[in-house]
């Protein structure tokens, strides 16, 4: 008995640890995501890196901190040689539906790294399915980063239009959180999708606003702003260009600074100083950078009769050209997002369709069940009513005898007279009602033209008290009569005439012969015949 206590012991220990862990490790878990989105990386890194994947036992935790992972990674520009770890996170958020906004940002970092290893059209894809996700949260944060992206992407692809979409709809919310830093990075991208697109003025607007928000911005977060600024500059102000293209090398040697300062100096006639930096740029792995670069430095030897040269640069170019005309047919970007918003239009109408089908049958079953209720209730209500009226005949014909008896009966009669009163008061108001109806028909020449279906019907069961034995006969030589139909023959059992049937229902002469018709139908002598 005490082995079997404390084995019972040892695993409620060991059960509670285990709980204890699960929920230690999702609240660590929570305070890394935290201070990844007040951008202390580095810290967030360090703490992230203590966690032991594989001691987390709930799958949901090793989901999150796979995400967290690929974030921090991302985040910090370390190399992610593969989507595996994230993979992990999509498959499991893909099957739980109540985590949708950490789908879409799984999404999106699948699609950052995917991008970054060149693979476009599955990294397209990524993105527009953490766009959809995303519309439908209040994640501003994750919004800002889908649109950025996609300005980047449609930029890359010379689909300037787009990326000119998603710059305005980044500038929207970036000034709806009044982001300096945002701001001025949503200006940046307006200025140069107008100025692919031939709108200078529009340009030099989002320029002026742009340069005026640089002294909120961070030193070392301004490099590609004063870059985008000096480039748009160098055919107006190269002088001016040049200050801004020195001033992002002053904080960061980014090489698409050096490019743009390289030019300026081919402008001003250092032409070897500029080629020295064009030849070195060419070593990165970008397609679009060198493309670019190619052309300037062609451009140059030409320009400087360096025609051996030129000739061995062209050739680069026409082979980077057909390499990079193959991969814009592969990875042709607008008809991606464009299939992807046409397939989600077409599911989002399909699914508000199979919603709208299932609310009509819904309410069409609803509907059904409360009609068959209420015509149970008053078909049950009416057996009762003529239940009880026969018991009010046979009372009033027992008061009847005994009244004809001899002395002694007051007591019975008294009893009797109790039980007619009893049924009377239960069912009073569709007697009273009947009542009054049968005597403003027959006494004060009143018609039916603004009656219901509920005024024949007391009708019916008030006549029901006067004349049972002919109600009676109705219901059992007629199937499915209708109370109007009803009331119209004891209208003629009552000795009215033609005339008087047709004042008192406000009928025509035609109208009269069609019910008359239609009552025929409903004989069961008819229908046996």
């Amino acid at each position: 008995m005490k082995k079997l206590y404390l084995l019972l012991l040892l695993i409620i220990i060991i059960m509670t640890g285990a709980c204890s862990s699960g929920a230690n490790s999702n609240g660590e878990l929570k305070r890394i995501d935290s201070l990844i989105n007040r951008d202390s990386l580095t810290f967030a890194y360090r703490e992230i890196e203590k966690v032991q994947a594989k001691n987390l036992r709930d799958t949901r935790d090793s989901a999150y901190y796979f995400l967290l992972k690929t974030k921090v990674m991302y985040e910090l520009y370390m190399p992610i040689g593969s989507t595996k770890i994230i993979d992990y996170s999509i498959e499991f958020y893909n099957h739980h539906h109540d985590s949708e906004e950490k789908l879409a940002e799984a999404l999106y970092h699948k699609a950052s790294i995917l991008h970054e290893l060149g693979n476009v059209k599955e990294a397209v894809v990524c993105l527009k399915s953490a766009e959809y996700l995303v519309e439908k949260t209040d994640n501003i944060n994750l919004k800002h980063k889908i649109y950025k992206n996609f300005v980047i992407l449609n930029e890359e692809a010379d689909e300037h239009k787009i990326a000119l979409e998603y710059a305005k709809k980044n500038l929207r919310i970036s000034l709806s959180v009044q982001k300096p830093f945002w701001i001025a990075h949503a200006y940046n991208d307006l200025i140069v999708s107008y100025n692919e697109l031939g709108q200078p003025d529009s340009a030099r607007l989002y320029l002026q606003k742009s340069i005026d928000l640089l002294p909120h911005i961070p030193r070392k977060e301004r490099i590609y702003i004063l870059n985008n600024i000096g480039a748009h500059l160098i055919p107006t102000n190269p002088k001016k260009a040049e200050e801004y293209f020195l001033q992002v090398l002053e904080i960061e040697p980014l090489e698409a600074a050096k490019i743009n300062l390289a030019y300026l100096y081919a402008l001003k006639g250092n032409v070897e100083q500029a080629e020295d930096i064009w030849k070195k740029a060419l070593n990165t792995n970008d397609f679009h950078v060198r493309n670019e670069v190619l052309h300037s430095l062609f451009h140059s030897q030409l320009t400087n009769r360096k025609y051996q040269e030129a000739t061995q640069t062209a050739k680069e170019l026409v082979e980077l050209t057909d390499s990079l005309s193959k991969a814009h047919d592969e990875n042709n970007i607008i008809d991606i997002q464009q299939e992807f918003d046409k397939m989600k239009a077409t599911q989002d109408y399909e699914q508000r369709i199979g919603i709208s089908l299932f609310v009509i049958v819904l309410l069409s079953l609803l509907f059904i069940i409360v009609l068959l209720y209420s015509r149970y209730k008053t078909s049950k209500a009416q057996g009762v009513l003529a239940k009880d009226q026969m018991l009010i005949r046979g009372y009033e014909s027992q008061i009847s005898e005994l009244k004809q008896q001899k002395q002694g009966k007051e007591k019975e009669i008294e009893t009797l007279t109790r039980k007619r009163e009893q049924l009377i008061d239960k069912h009073r108001d569709i007697l009273s009602e009947g009542h009054k109806l049968y005597t403003d028909i027959l006494e004060s020449n009143e018609t039916t033209i603004m009656w219901k279906r509920k005024d024949f019907e007391c009708f019916i069961e008030y006549y029901r008290l006067v004349n049972a034995e002919f109600v009676d006969h109705l219901e059992q030589a007629y199937k499915g009569l209708s109370p109007k139909y009803k009331f119209l023959l004891i209208l003629e059992h009552l000795d009215k005439d033609r005339k008087e049937i047709m004042r008192i229902m406000a009928f025509a002469e035609g109208s009269l012969r069609s019910a008359k018709s239609r009552i025929n139908k409903h004989s069961i002598e008819s229908e046996m015949s």
